[in-house]
C-alpha cells in the first residue's frame, strides 16, 4: 500500500487527480494529516518493516523524519510545516530538520509523554498530551 493525496476538484463533485507520493521500502503507508500548504504526514514502513514518521511535501515524495527510531509516526503538522508525533512511548516535534523530545509535563506522574495535535500559530508553544 502506497499513500496517495488526491487534490480538490476545481467545481463541486469533480475530483482531483491523486499523486502517488512513493514508500520508503515498506509495504505499508498511512496518512494521517495534511496542511493548507499540501504537506502531508503520516508513518510508513521502511525495508526492514519499520514504522517511521513520514512527510510529503505538496510535489515530492514521502521521506522519513530525522532522528528517530522505530515505531515512529507523526500525527498533526501546521501551516508552518512542523509536525508533532510519538517515537515509542515519547511525543516528539519536527521543526525542518529538527527533531525535539517534547518533555513529560511535571506534576503528572506520567513516565512518557504521547503527541496529539499542533497548536497555530506556530509560534505557540507545544506541549506533550496524555
Amino acid at each position: 500500500m502506497r499513500a496517495r493525496r488526491e487534490d480538490p476538484g476545481r467545481t463541486v463533485g469533480h475530483r482531483g487527480p491523486v499523486h502517488d507520493l512513493g514508500s520508503l521500502g515498506g509495504a505499508y503507508g498511512e496518512p494521517t494529516a495534511i496542511n493548507d500548504r499540501g504537506t502531508v504526514i503520516g508513518r510508513a514502513t521502511d525495508g526492514a518493516g519499520a514504522w517511521k514518521a513520514v512527510r510529503a511535501a505538496r510535489g515530492k515524495k514521502l521521506e522519513a523524519l530525522p532522528s528517530q527510531g522505530t515505531g515512529a509516526g507523526s500525527v498533526s503538522i501546521d501551516n508552518a510545516d512542523v509536525v508533532v508525533g510519538n517515537v515509542k512511548d515519547h511525543a516528539v516535534r519536527w521543526d525542518g530538520n529538527r527533531t525535539t523530545e517534547l518533555a513529560v509535563l511535571p506534576g503528572t506522574g506520567r513516565v512518557s509523554s504521547r503527541a496529539s495535535t499542533t497548536r497555530e500559530p506556530a509560534s505557540a508553544p507545544l506541549t506533550s498530551g496524555p
